[in-house]
């Protein structure tokens, strides 16, 4: 029976040998048990078993999220949002600068578009009124005569009408420049003469409607000298107003030839 006090085996290694290599083994074994036990869950596991440092932990998020505004990393995140802010703001302006340009160049087309119609208009409404100025100032005289004279002889007076001869405005360049705001880019005093013109245009055309509804209430057939009562009227308020017409267009053609461009 072997001595159980030999500490030396068959193959000459020590019993006490043995068993403390398997005590080392299962010290190892429990020290990587643990080592993975505290290990956290994204540290990459250890190769072969060995014991090793454990892996470090991965940056904070929140550490990350926090940028010293007086570090390098801030400052350079600092000038980058001043330069884009900068840039962006830079690129707007421009923009409502164009736009405005735009709207100016736009306007003073559509002022220099009216002005040629309104001067156009005007010269045809001048021309019309210096047509037969002449005409109702004499038809005055002789109706006035005619009226004044006596039943028998006034056949004496040499009345001849031919016809009222109304004067029918043009008003369409007025019409226009309200309804498309140009006359908001004219200039005020230009503005304002034309303003001027077109009313006085207007009260004579109101004259000029009452007439005509006259000749259907009274005709000239049944009613002579009512109706030349009526046209006498008529002449005496428009003989009047066409000469002072002929003055108001004299004065604006000129100023609208200045807002042109012209001398």
């Amino acid at each position: 029976m072997p001595d159980i006090g030999d500490n030396s085996g068959a193959d000459g290694q020590s019993v006490d040998s043995c068993f403390a290599e398997k005590r080392n083994g299962s010290g190892g074994t429990t020290e990587v048990s643990m080592m993975q036990d505290a290990r956290p869950d994204d540290a990459p596991p250890a190769s072969g078993g060995a014991t090793g440092p454990a892996a470090p932990l991965p940056y904070s998020a929140a550490e990350s999220s926090t940028v010293s505004p007086t570090g390098p990393r801030g400052r350079a995140w600092f000038l980058e949002i001043t330069v884009q802010v900068i840039l962006i703001s830079l690129g707007v302006f421009i923009a409502l600068l164009g736009d405005e340009w735009r709207e100016r160049a736009q306007n003073r087309e559509l002022a220099h578009d009216s002005l040629r119609r309104f001067r156009a208009e005007i010269l045809e409404n001048k021309n019309q009124v210096a047509r037969v100025k002449d005409y109702h100032a004499e038809m005055r005289l002789k109706i006035r005569e005619y009226l004044r004279a006596e039943s028998g002889k006034r056949d004496a007076v040499g009345l001849r009408l031919q016809g009222i001869q109304v004067v029918w405005f043009e008003h369409t360049a007025w019409d226009l420049a309200l309804a498309t705001g140009a006359l908001g880019h004219i200039d005020s005093e230009l503005a304002f003469n034309l303003a001027r013109v077109y009313n006085a245009q207007k009260s004579y055309s109101q004259l000029t409607d009452g007439i005509i509804q006259t000749m259907y209430v009274r005709p000239l057939g049944e009613d002579l000298v009512a109706f030349l009562r009526s046209l006498d009227v008529y002449y005496g308020d428009i003989v009047d107003t066409e000469p002072r017409l002929i003055e108001m267009y004299d004065a604006a053609i000129p100023m609208i030839d200045r807002a042109l461009g012209g001398p």
